[in-house]
């Protein structure tokens, strides 16, 4: 696979060379050098042929779903943004141009549906309309003029914005000029000022900004330090150095291309001494570990600027937050930087004084140089990732997405247990938010599978954490209790795409439509049987346990008591709102769901299971008995409607979402589950799974066997006890038909948690309990399938003579009966072995 990089560089020199593009029109002239770099993933980056540019290009920047499409800046007085197309004879087709309202455009930000630009020099923002067909250039709203300015007058009399960071709905724009990074926030199709958080020293100069677990990092121009704020209430937490050894007195070229170094003498009095154009760029890789990089200029050392590698804070951890590697660039001015390659392998460098670019190749928090190139004038500014003309899957790509947010693997690492674990008090203004977050939800309600596009943009990632807000205090949960709530979040979860299908899990807007949708379904279950104020009121006392394990545990308990008084049968089914009971008070519910809503979510699980179980292994979510119950009772639906029967077919697929879940299901979550799952065996549902076709890849697998091992393994919490036999037999009967070639180095663990839960129940087990003996033999009978010479070690590891004669020892002499136990169902059509002494 071919990865290539554009590097933007500021030059007054023409060269004559166009044929590296083709250009319909005379609009833009003076061009200068915009180089092209080619690499493959087998070997480092190379130089190749030179692509023409414009006077002073800043910044560059790919549409995040089409990379092929390219937007610049040319930061001059009269500021421009173009457009180009990427090619498939790898030449670059200027598309469209258009004015920035304003002077010296530094950044911009490439979004699904606009470019928004900075003005440096005029402090100004401008969103440009952008389409992925032509026109694509849309007519300009009047631009946003920011307001403010710092203690250090040469170079903070007036607002400088630096650059443009989308994050989750938001934009996050650092202001050199004003000494803070003010936050946007769309709204009536507007970007609209929602707050700021300010520099913890004044006149430090915030330039780049980076985000990682809540937590905004900030590198600062005029102080030369990396600061990091909480994202929440915009607190100061820590600020280090940006140099691997500030020096005492700091001497600067005169040569220094761009803006004029400022003395330290300039500075006034109070502020602190601005050190001249040190900290430029900072970026953030996540494999293996969580690191930023930050860029120096103009230090003066013989062997070039410096680029400075830091580990962040970790679970509230400031002490992590350190200088862990410097390394040399060999380079002037070192100002743009951008990683690029399969997980950031390659970091490419550019000197702005003197020319010059380094490319790197990166392990872990250590830069190895690999390629030089000495003949490029002033580089600024990197793109990587734009080998193909065609669009690239999303799924594709590591960046995170302008309005679904972080890829899974980036996501899952914040909502972990101590995320779990937080509470907060929640403001009227917080409270006021999430009123009006919920109504933008609850209008995209309603039957239609597909909900209007432009209400789905105003729910943006910022809109879905204000109402998960709500679930971090026990006295907001109540608004949960909303069924077009539900609803309306299907809707937007069924937005996310990637690969060309709905796979809501592959990023974190559909996982946190997913996880309103399990607390407004929960809530409303609790309140519809009378279980809602108790439940709060254990919150509000058990502060030890985490919120969503306590509503998870009551709904769960909930659903068991009902399924108990209705034997299983239609009677359960009231609490949907879809048939009457006497003796209940809520006569008159309506529908806590709609039945095409139930099969689009079913549809989705089904379609996104391989990411929906790598999801709830990753992250400490709310418990599913109240999905699973929902999911369970539209099955026999068809008693109760006599339109839009549901398929009988649609078994196949709940089946396997349940025993997925089983998988990593918390322990309160059982009482429920097996419930359902006694249903499904006991019917003809299981059957129809077993005899259907199979539909895992080979990484699904692997993921499915890894869930399964974590769970057979010990663990010492109250959360995760072990399960009994028959849940045993009833998952291992699921992953061993599944089973393929390519997974074997995977089997010895398994068989032998497995054993060691077998051994555990042996010695826990009371006298003549035949169920659990005859349901041992089951589970040898399955393991049988694959007792494979591999195997020997690891059932010898495990005493397998042993308990095989212990097992016969506790059974009743003579006694041979089966059990009736109906949890087996599937299992009874399938040999095991069954002891008898």
């Amino acid at each position: 696979m071919i990865a290539k990089g554009y590097l933007r560089t500021i030059t007054s020199s023409p060269i004559d060379d166009c044929e590296g593009y083709d250009k319909p029109s005379s609009k833009l002239s003076n061009p200068s050098s915009l180089v092209s770099l080619s690499n493959s993933y087998d070997g480092p980056p190379s130089t190749d042929r030179p692509i023409p540019s414009w006077d002073k290009p800043s910044w560059v920047a790919a549409h995040p779903t089409e990379p092929g499409l390219i937007a610049a800046t040319n930061e001059v007085t009269d500021g421009k943004v173009h457009l180009f197309r990427y090619l498939k004879d790898g030449k670059l087709k200027l598309l469209e141009s258009v004015g920035t309202d304003g002077e010296d455009p530094a950044h911009l930000a490439v979004l699904e549906d606009e470019i928004v630009v900075g003005n440096y020099s005029s402090g100004n923002l401008l969103s440009i309309p952008l389409s992925t067909s032509a026109p694509h250039l849309g007519s300009v709203s009047p631009s946003i003029q920011l307001t403010g300015s710092g203690p250090n007058k040469s170079r903070q009399s007036s607002p400088h914005p630096h650059q443009i960071f989308p994050y989750k709905g938001r934009l996050y724009v650092p202001d050199l000029g004003s000494d803070r990074v003010i936050q946007y926030e769309k709204k009536d199709g507007q970007w609209v000022e929602v707050g700021d958080i300010k520099s913890h020293e004044p006149g430090a100069g915030p330039r780049h900004v980076q985000i990682h677990d809540e937590i905004l990092y900030v590198i600062e121009e005029l102080t030369n330090t990396l600061s990091a704020y909480s994202l929440s209430d915009g607190k100061h937490i820590a600020s280090l150095s940006t140099l691997p050894s500030p020096p005492p007195n700091l001497t600067v070229s005169s040569s220094t291309t761009g803006s004029s170094p400022t003395p330290s003498s300039a500075a006034p009095e109070g502020a602190p001494s601005a050190l001249p154009l040190l900290a430029a760029e900072l970026l953030l890789v996540t494999h293996p570990e969580p690191l930023l990089f930050a860029t120096n200029r103009n230090e003066t050392h013989p062997e070039g600027d410096s680029i400075t590698i830091f580990s962040p804070i970790k679970d509230g951890n400031t002490d992590a937050f350190k200088l862990v590697n410097s390394v040399r660039t060999g380079l002037n001015h070192a100002r743009g930087a951008a990683f690029g390659g399969d997980k950031d392998k390659w970091l490419i460098v550019g000197g702005a004084d003197k020319g010059g670019v380094k490319i790197f190749e990166r392990d872990g928090k250590d830069l190895r140089p690999v390629v030089g190139i000495a003949g490029v004038i002033a580089p600024t500014g990197f793109l990587w990732g734009v080998a193909s003309p065609s669009p690239i899957p999303v799924s594709a790509m590591s960046s995170v997405h302008p309005r679904w947010g972080r890829p899974l693997d980036d996501y899952v690492g914040s909502y972990d247990l101590a995320a779990a674990k937080k509470r907060i008090d929640i403001t009227s203004t917080m409270k006021a938010e999430a009123e009006e977050s919920i109504s933008q939800v609850v209008r995209l309600a309603g039957p239609s599978q597909y909900p209007d596009p432009e209400g789905t943009k105003v729910v943006t990632l910022q809109v879905l954490e204000s109402i998960l807000n709500l679930s971090m205090c026990p006295q907001t949960y109540h608004y949960f209790a909303d069924p077009p709530l539900i609803s309306g979040c299907l809707k937007l979860m069924g937005t996310v795409e990637a690969d060309n299908r709905m796979s809501p899990f592959s990023y974190e807007y559909g996982y946190l439509c997913f996880k309103i949708i399990v607390l407004a379904i929960g809530t409303n279950i609790l309140l519809r049987t009378e279980n809602l104020d108790m439940t709060i009121a254990n919150m509000e006392s058990d502060t030890n346990t985490e919120l969503i394990l306590i509503l998870s545990g009551h709904v769960s308990r909930a659903i068991k008591s009902e399924i108990e008084i209705g034997n299983a049968g239609q009677l359960c089914s009231w609490v949907l709102g879809w048939v009457r009971v006497q003796d209940r008070r809520q006569l008159q519910l309506t529908h806590l769901m709609l039945r095409s809503d139930i099969l689009l979510l079913l549809n989705m699980l089904w379609d996104d299971r391989h990411f929906f179980l790598k999801t709830y292994m990753m992250t400490h979510s709310p418990g599913l008995s109240g999905v699973m119950f929902v999911l369970w009772r539209y099955l026999y639906s068809n008693s109760i409607f006599v339109e839009s029967l549901p398929s009988e077919n649609l078994a196949i697929p709940f089946c396997e979402i349940l025993w997925r879940y089983f998988l990593v299901a918390t322990t309160d979550q059982l009482e429920s589950l097996v419930y359902i799952n006694n249903d499904v065996q006991l019917s003809s549902k299981a059957d129809q799974w077993t005899d259907s076709s199979k539909h895992v890849t080979l990484d699904d697998l692997r993921i499915v066997l890894q869930a399964y091992t974590g769970r057979m393994s010990l663990v010492d919490s109250p959360t995760y006890l072990s399960f009994e036999i028959n849940a045993i037999l009833v998952l291992l009967n699921f992953v061993t038909q599944i089973m393929q070639p390519g997974v074997e180095f995977l089997l010895p663990p398994l068989i032998g948690n497995t054993l060691d839960r077998i051994w555990e129940i042996i010695n826990n087990k009371k006298e003549d309990d035949q169920e659990t003996i005859i349901g041992i033999g089951r589970v040898f009978g399955l393991i049988g399938r694959y007792a494979v010479l591999d195997l020997v070690e690891t059932l010898a590891g495990r005493d397998l003579p042993d308990m095989v004669a212990r097992a016969m020892i506790v059974l009743e002499p003579y006694s041979t009966k089966a059990s009736e136990s109906y949890m087996y169902g599937v299992l009874g059509k399938h040999d095991g072995i069954i002891l008898a002494a």
